[in-house]
């Protein structure tokens, strides 16, 4: 028999802890025997769980100051030591803050603190019906008034072209032929060059159009012409 064969059946002196048997070429050969014959793992050191306290074993190389049987042991010792200061994402916790409508004083992240603070919804809304209207409003498009100016200084009044329009045409909708009736609303009267860019409430430059027609007819117009109400309310604009 070879030294190399003599030396595989030679007993490494390891022994079973459960069957005493020693006759193993080494450790690992007793773990093998160890997890087939009596369906368990020696694999490792046996610790107790930091959390549940209950036995688990580990390998010499990962135990560390806590050590924990399972991730949900671990996870639920983290919540209940690893909180506030003595976590690693710590930040200095949150901050209090006033509200700018009702004066309340509440905590907030510091992160989350922007130039205008409010305690609720409702404080809020409050606050930007207040201060928020109008030209003040980020969605001010020029409002009504630049409309209703350019319409006071035209030689005909808006009501009465819009009538004669709509009679004109039919009382129908000049793209897709609904009444009234039929969309459940006046029909509108659409001017084909907007009146900010020098169109006029003359015959050749109304149609009549249902609310859906109408919106699409604006959208293109915008397209073509880029006009824009905005910009030339901010550049003072005359009517």
């Amino acid at each position: 028999m070879s030294q190399y064969t003599l030396s595989k059946f030679q007993a490494s002196g390891t022994e079973c802890p459960e069957c005493g048997r020693s006759d193993f070429v080494n450790r690992a050969g007793m773990k093998k025997h160890y997890g087939r014959k009596h369906e368990g793992s020696i694999a490792g050191v046996e610790l107790l769980c930091d959390h549940c306290e209950e036995p688990f074993r580990k390998k010499e190389s990962h135990i560390s100051e806590t050590n924990f049987c399972c991730f949900e042991c671990n996870s639920e010792w983290l919540s209940e030591n690893i909180t506030g200061e003595d976590t690693n994402l710590w930040n200095g916790g949150k901050v209090e803050v006033e509200c700018d409508w009702c004066g309340k004083f509440f905590d907030r992240k510091p992160s989350h603190v922007r130039e205008k603070k409010f305690c609720s919804r409702e404080c809020h809304a409050n606050w930007e019906s207040e201060n928020q209207t109008g030209q003040d409003n980020p969605a001010w498009n020029g409002g009504h008034d630049i409309y209703r100016s350019l319409r006071s200084q035209l030689p005909k009044k808006w009501e009465e072209v819009r009538k004669a329009r709509r009679r004109v045409d039919g009382y129908e909708c000049q793209m897709c032929g609904d009444t009234a009736a039929e969309v459940g609303r006046k029909l509108d009267v659409h001017h084909i060059v907007p009146l900010l860019s020098g169109g006029l409430n003359e015959a050749w430059n109304l149609i009549t159009l249902c609310l859906t027609c109408h919106q699409k007819a604006e959208s293109k117009t915008r397209e073509i012409l880029d006009y824009n109400v905005k910009q030339h309310y901010e550049q003072g604009g005359e009517s």
